[in-house]
This record gives structure tokens, sequence and C-alpha cells, in this order.
């Protein structure tokens, strides 16, 4: 039980402390916005300096002008959206049975005049041994978050191919939608070896899309990323060329905060697009983070941009191929917004698979407490921790 009237002169403290980092923050805001306007002038000798930045941190690659603002064309009147999401009970130790249960969300919308929704959830039970150790997990110990993610993303990655085809099949302008990242960053610490086999269904779900011209988009709802800021501040090097190891790589945390790149360490992309206009897009970047250049082909690399969807600032992911294609990003722009407009804020595809996956509290109680009439039904010997019966019958 949380004791808030103890809590209260801290929740205080932290307002306090806040109220002084939203001044601060301003001011940093303006700094990487003059930044943004002047590599505007000439941004493409601007994108050859970060391109050739001998950096450890991760720039955007720009690919137009940076503070270029583009509106959103009208979205066709018919079009197709589909959308995965995924949910799941993990492998718990506390339970009678070690197992994993994967639920993915899929959603088919189609607009127009023969408007239809086909929305539905497909749940898969891991439960072998052999299969619920895979990734790193010993018997009866916990299943690492990171590979847990990954199977969640292969599933859905599969749902979502088979919907895509659906897509294909009608003829009609189509977006295939993702919650999350279309770049990897769990996988980006792993050995190369580890990371091509883990991502190779991912990949191939990307390449799928292209032979069916059918992007995906990766819809990340309150982005934390700092891909833009951080490329603004490799402009602001005073140096012939950028090398942070070489210039700046031993001098102390008090010298790097009077280097003239410093002065943007609070902020994030999105705190430079807040003046976007309800159904804006920014200009187009390119991500540079290190599984890309691992894993991912030619084409199918990421090209990223922020959208104001009238409720918020979201970061909206499509793979190379699309972003190169005028009217094709125009066309994922215009559905986006769209989908976003029909859901309020947050596209409406999305909403729905999500809804459709999650898998709820009460419905663990249930999949858990079938399987144990299923245990006693079929004579098995039924071993629950006290710790998790504890739960279940609270007295006093």
């Amino acid at each position: 039980m949380l004791d808030l009237a103890r809590l209260m002169p801290c929740i205080e403290e932290m307002v306090t402390w806040q109220k002084g980092q939203s001044s601060l923050r301003g001011n940093q805001i303006s700094l990487a916005s003059v930044t943004m306007g002047k590599a505007g002038k000439d941004w493409k000798s601007a994108a050859e300096r970060i391109h050739a930045s001998n950096t450890s941190w991760l720039p955007a690659g720009l690919l137009e002008r940076p503070d270029e603002r583009h509106t959103a064309a009208p979205a066709p009147e018919e079009y197709l959206a589909c959308a995965t999401d995924g949910s799941q009970i993990a492998p718990d130790r506390n339970e009678i049975a070690w197992c994993l249960l994967l639920n993915v969300g899929t959603v088919y919308l189609r607009y127009g005049q023969r408007a239809q929704a086909q929305i539905k959830s497909n749940a898969s039970l891991i439960y072998r041994e052999t299969d619920v150790q895979e990734g790193g997990a010993d018997y009866g110990d916990v299943l690492p978050s990171k590979e847990l993610a990954r199977r969640r993303l292969m599933a859905e990655c599969e749902e979502l191919e088979k919907l895509m085809e659906q897509q294909a099949k009608e003829g009609l302008p189509a977006i295939a939608l993702s919650d999350g990242n279309l770049v990897l960053w769990m996988l980006e610490s792993e050995k190369s070896d580890s990371t091509n086999e883990a991502i190779k269904p991912f990949i191939n779900m990307l390449k799928h899309s292209r032979d069916l011209n059918i992007p995906v988009a990766g819809y990340i709802s309150k982005p934390g990323s700092r891909e833009v800021v951080t490329a603004l501040r490799m402009l602001r090097c005073d140096k012939k060329s950028v090398n942070c190891d070489l210039y700046c790589g031993k001098v102390t945390n008090s010298i790097r905060r009077e280097a003239p790149c410093a002065g943007t360490e609070e902020i994030q992309d999105i705190d430079l697009f807040q003046d976007l206009h309800p159904g804006e897009r920014s200009a187009l970047f390119a991500s540079n983070s290190k599984i890309i250049e691992q894993a991912y082909p030619e084409g199918l690399r990421i090209h990223f941009f922020y959208l104001n969807t009238g409720e918020e600032i979201a970061r909206v992911e499509i793979p190379e191929w699309a972003g190169n294609d005028p009217k094709m990003l125009d066309r994922v722009h215009a559905m986006i917004l769209d989908q976003a407009v029909k859901g309020q804020g947050y596209p409406r595809a999305l909403t729905e698979a999500h809804e459709c996956a999650i898998v709820r509290g009460a419905d663990r109680e249930a999949f858990y407490l079938h399987l144990q009439r299923l245990y006693v039904k079929n004579g098995l010997p039924l071993v629950t921790p006290r710790k998790a019966l504890s739960k279940r019958t609270r007295g006093v």
C-alpha cells in the first residue's frame, strides 16, 4: 500500500525541480531551432558534415531540409489499413506450469463503399522445455525480457504478412501498421551472427511488404529519440571535421559542457517539432543505428519523420524504399493521419489491435484456473507455489 501522505514532500520537490528544468529546456530548444534553421540554408553540406562525423553518439541522416514542414494530402476515399499488436503471459516459476502464451491481435480495415472490419486474436502456447529454453532461459528460470520481446515481435510479423497478402488481393492503396519501432534497438548489443539470425524473420517481412508494394509503418507514441538533436549538435562543432573521440574523448564532463556543441543535452527530437501544425509532418530523416548498418539490406533501412496527429507529436518509421518514393511517402503521411483522426489522436487500427491482443489480469487468472482444472482432471500433480496461492487467497 502506498503511503501518499509521507510521499507528498518528495512529489512537491520533484515538481519544483521540473519547473526549473522547463525554463532550461526552453533555452535549449531555441538554440537547437536556430541551428536547424541555419542548416536548412545549405542542408546538403550539413548532411555531408554529419555523415563524415566520427562520434559515438547517434546522429540522424539528413534527407531534406531539416526545417521543412509538409502538409498532408487528402487520404484516399478507399484504402486498406491493417495492424498487429502482441501481448503475452510470460513463463512464471511461481505458477503451476512453465509455459509462454503469446497473443497477437490482428485488425483488417477497409474504408470506402465496401467498408468492413475484421478483428481477431491468435494465441499460441509454447510449453515444451526445449522451446521455452531457446533464447537463453534455463528451465524454471526467467525468460530474458529481450528474448520475450523478440518472440512477440516475430509472432506479430507472421500475422502482419498474412494481412498484407490479403490487402494485395484487393488492389487498393494500403498500409500496414506496427506499434513501435522498425529499428530493432533490442538486438543492437547482440553479436553479429546472433543478430542476423534473430532479425531474419523481420527482414523477410519487410522484403515481402516491398514486393507487395504495401509499406509497413512503425508508429511511436511519445517518442524519446534524440537523433535529430544529436545531428544538430554535430553542426555546432567548431572543428574543421567532427571527431568527438579525438577532440573531446578524454576531457571532463565540465569541459564538455563548455564545448561549442553543448547546450541541448536536456531536449528530445519532439521538442523541435512542437511548431508542427495539426496534420503536418517534419522533414524525412535516416536512422544511423548500428543495427541498421549491421543487419538491414539496402532499400530496407529505416527512415523516419515526426507527425502532429492533432493530439500528439508521434514518430513514424518507414522502410527506405517507401521514403524514396515521394508519392508513396505522401500516401503514408495521409493514411496514418487519417487513421489518427479516426482514432482521436492515435491510429484506429493500432488501437483495435491493442485491445484485441492485451492479456489482462482477469485473462491471466482464467488461463491458470483452467489449467489447474485440467491438471486435476488428468491426475497430474498440482504443485502451486505458496506465493501464487497467497495472491489469490488474501486474508487477515
